[in-house]
Order: C-alpha cells, then sequence, then structure tokens
C-alpha cells in the first residue's frame, strides 16, 4: 500500500472515474445486432464471448428445481436467513399515497410500483446469489410484479448458485445470458425476452458500458465501478481487523479501491504486517491491495472532509470519535462502524443493501432500495373555486416566461 499525504491524495481522488471508451464501439455494435437480430444475436455472442452454444435463451422451470437439489439444507437455510434479514430491513422502507383538500380541489400523489424489471447478476468466475437478494427483497416490497433474471452460463447453464438465489426469492423468469447482449435484450427485448422498464446489477466494464448506451432508452440503477472501502481508524483499532476488511474488499477486483485514513503511525505499520500475512489467501487481493492507499491526518475535521469528497462505496469506522464521525459523514453507500460490522457481514446477512453508488456517486445517488422501484404519479382535479382564486397568478406567470398559448388556455376558462 502507498502511504500519501491529504493534499496529493485528494488529486487522486478527483481524477477517479470510470473508463469505458476502449470498449463502446464493441458494445455499442452488441446492442445494435441484438436490437436487430433479436435471439439470433443473444446466441451468437453468447458462443463467441462465453464458448457456449445455447439451445434455449430461456432457463426450464425445472432446471431450477434440479440445481436446488444438489445443495444441502445449511446452506439453503443460510440464504433463506440472509433474504428475511433483507426483506426486514427494507420493510420499513415506504412511502403512502396522499392527496390535499384544498379550497375544494383535490390534489394527490399516487405510489405505483414499476410493473417490469430486469436484473443482471454476475455468474462467471465468482457467481453472486447474494445480489439476487438484495436486489429482489426490496423489488417484492415495493410490489413489483415481473422480475427478468440474466446471468451468464457457466459450463453452459446459469451457474446453480443464481438458480437456488431464484428459487428461494421465487423468480422463474431466468436467462442464460451474460455481458453487453443481456443488458441490450432487457433494455430492447428479443424472441424469447420482454422487455423490461428498468435494468439493476452490477457487471464487469462491458456490462456498465452497455448500461450507460441503453439508459437513453430504458433507466438503470447506478453505473458500478469496482469495489471501494475506506476505513478511518485511529489507535484504538485492532490491526488485523483493519487488514483484513481491507483485503476482504480488495478480494473483489484488481481495481478496487482501498485506503485506510489514520492519525496513526503505529497502526498503519501493524495493518501492513497483517495484510503481508493475510494477502496469500487470494490472488486478486494480493495484487489490487498494492494499489491501495494509507493517508494520514492530524485534523479530524480534514479526514471526515475527505471521506466526504471521495463519498466511498463501503465506510468503516472504527474510532473512539466514531458517532463524531458518522454525524459528519454525508457521502457514503454504507456506513459500518465498530470493530464487530465488517463490511462482509452486510456484503450477505445484516439485511442493509450492498448494491451501492462508487466512484463518488453516493453524492447524489443511494444505495438500491424500495423507492429504486417505485414511481410518484401526481393528478389534481381543480374546483372552479381554485380556478378563481389562482389564475390570475398563472396567467401572470405564462405572460412573463412569454408563453402566450399557456397564458390563453387558462384565459378561455375564466
Amino acid at each position: 500500500m502507498q502511504m500519501i499525504n491529504i493534499r496529493d491524495f485528494y488529486e487522486i481522488v478527483r481524477e477517479r472515474k470510470i473508463y469505458v471508451e476502449n470498449v463502446l464501439k464493441t458494445v455499442e455494435k452488441i446492442i445494435k445486432d441484438v436490437k436487430d437480430k433479436g435471439d439470433k444475436a443473444v446466441i451468437y455472442y453468447t458462443e463467441l464471448f462465453d464458448k457456449i452454444k445455447l439451445k434455449n435463451v430461456k432457463v426450464d422451470e425445472d432446471h431450477i428445481e434440479e440445481a436446488v437439489k444438489k445443495f444441502p439444507d445449511e446452506i439453503i437455510e443460510n440464504l433463506k436467513v440472509a433474504y428475511e434479514n433483507i426483506l426486514d430491513f427494507h420493510s420499513k422502507q415506504t412511502f403512502s399515497s396522499y392527496e390535499i383538500i384544498k379550497h375544494n380541489s383535490i390534489l394527490g400523489l399516487k405510489v405505483k410500483p414499476i410493473r417490469r424489471v430486469g436484473f443482471y447478476i454476475p455468474g462467471g468466475k465468482k457467481p453472486y446469489p447474494s445480489t439476487l437478494l438484495m436486489l429482489t427483497a426490496p423489488a417484492r416490497i415495493a410490489g413489483v410484479k415481473e422480475i427478468a433474471v440474466t446471468s451468464p452460463p457457466k459450463n453452459g447453464k446459469v451457474p446453480d448458485e443464481i438458480l437456488l438465489a431464484c428459487y428461494i426469492a421465487g423468480i422463474k423468469e431466468i436467462y442464460s445470458i451474460g455481458g453487453a447482449q443481456a443488458i441490450a435484450a432487457l433494455a430492447y427485448g428479443t424472441e424469447s425476452v420482454k422487455r423490461v422498464y428498468k435494468i439493476f446489477g452490477p457487471g464487469n466494464i462491458y456490462v456498465t458500458a452497455a448500461k450507460i448506451l441503453v439508459s437513453k432508452d430504458t433507466p438503470i440503477d447506478l453505473i458500478a465501478g469496482p469495489s471501494e472501502i475506506v476505513i478511518i481508524a485511529d489507535e484504538s483499532a485492532n490491526p488485523e481487523y483493519v487488514a483484513l476488511d481491507l483485503l476482504a474488499q480488495a478480494e473483489h477486483d484488481f481495481d478496487a479501491f482501498v485506503c485506510l485514513i489514520t492519525n496513526s503511525k503505529n497502526l498503519a505499520k501493524d495493518v501492513l504486517k497483517y495484510i503481508e500475512r493475510y494477502k496469500k489467501l487470494s490472488h486478486v487481493a494480493t495484487e489490487s491491495i498494492k494499489k491501495g492507499y494509507i493517508v494520514f491526518y492530524k485534523d479530524l475535521k480534514e479526514a471526515i472532509s475527505l471521506i466526504n469528497e471521495i463519498g466511498p462505496e463501503h465506510l468503516e469506522i472504527i474510532h473512539e470519535k466514531s458517532d463524531y464521525i458518522l454525524h459528519n459523514v454525508e457521502n457514503a453507500g454504507n456506513i459500518f462502524i465498530g470493530e464487530y460490522s465488517p463490511v462482509a457481514l452486510g456484503d450477505y446477512i445484516t439485511g442493509t443493501n450492498h448494491v451501492l453508488p462508487t466512484l463518488g456517486f453516493s453524492k447524489s445517488m443511494s444505495c438500491v432500495n424500495v423507492f429504486s422501484f417505485i414511481k410518484f404519479i401526481q393528478y389534481q382535479k381543480i374546483s372552479k373555486e381554485f380556478f378563481e382564486k389562482y389564475s390570475k397568478h398563472a396567467i401572470e406567470l405564462a405572460r412573463f416566461e412569454g408563453m402566450i398559448l399557456h397564458e390563453t388556455s387558462i384565459k378561455v376558462r375564466k
């Protein structure tokens, strides 16, 4: 890990971005082909990239049942407990329709779920059944009627782990498609895949580029870059815990963003010793941790300002002033406080969502939640009394903006 001062680190943070330029031409062609040729293009690109000749794009329900039988009861129970915790946490995220009665008029807001959504679940080298549960729970609570899942085939089919998660979440519409072609199929539809109204889920650079490109036609959840963790810790922190929590996120990706912010040189020294001990457990972590950072601070307010500038996906606070730090942090995807709150626990079992904004997007975006799956519809039924009271103001505002027909459409009713 590189030791760096706060001033220089600010420059690194400001330069962080996701680079999709190198794959845009390839992804644009894939999307166009799927729009033009449907299933034929999906099957072609699956064979080209995944080396698998698909007979059917959609997964047969019998395959789901067969997959479930392969797992011991304890694994099924673990996933069920995780799903229950995710449901429980998200169940408090509610918003009701309402009406206001004013001058015998009705002004209202209807809350409606998005009818149909699509989930992209990574399933290549490391399937992520936990991500399927993280997306499904808030969608179910919101009242989404239709959920379509796409996941890259492994050994000729969707990984059994993903099928097991679909079984627990009650999802039967599953497609054996990965990469940019999966995003295109969800966004525009094919003979086998009915198009969706919003796309969720993380993926590699090709998936991310595809989500960016189709978002002009089909909304997406967020732009997900490599995994991120920032840990702010002082002398009171256990260096072994800190080292392992940094490595756990480094394990996700060769380009993971890993940072320790501390005022203790002794802690930093001990953390590095434990990193040397444990990094050999993961080749990916061994490589990505080399690009990690240790930032020293003297003023805690300055450290908090740095955190808010980073807007990290995951923030751990292991510090004697944790309450003060929590109160003053404005930008983060998910915050973990205290030595018994590792990010890894939140990734699986606490119930908070692990689909989070990266690359500083937490400054303006939220984690995936129930509100990600609902929309708000306004309506009004205006009385003559209300019209007569307020129409003159609307006429003057329309005239002020130079909108002659707006003005006329109101005046004609007077």
